[in-house]
């Protein structure tokens, strides 16, 4: 996943520090991820990637759908995705 990060974001935060915060979403399993919408944003390098998947709920184990909407950014010819701190579904 850091490979994929936008490059200001990794001249930035090392690998290790990354980890610190992907290690807290570690136990979150995303199952069934799908694309459903691209969205450019006007007269910008950006674009909103809108995806649907569905995790497990604790108790349950019931899978519910979530929305899950990630902001890229073209740099050097390439797509990569902005660095948003992580946070659980239900924050």
């Amino acid at each position: 996943m850091y490979g994929m990060l936008e490059p200001a974001f990794r001249a930035t935060t090392s690998l290790s520090e990354f980890g610190v915060h992907a290690n807290r979403l570690r136990r979150i399993v995303v199952e069934n991820p799908r694309t459903v919408a691209v969205s450019t944003l006007p007269d910008s390098n950006r674009a909103i990637v809108t995806l649907v998947a569905q995790m497990r709920l604790p108790r349950t184990g019931q899978l519910v759908d979530i929305d899950i909407r990630d902001e890229w950014v073209l740099e050097e010819g390439r797509w990569w995705r902005v660095y948003v701190a992580p946070r659980t579904p239900f924050e």
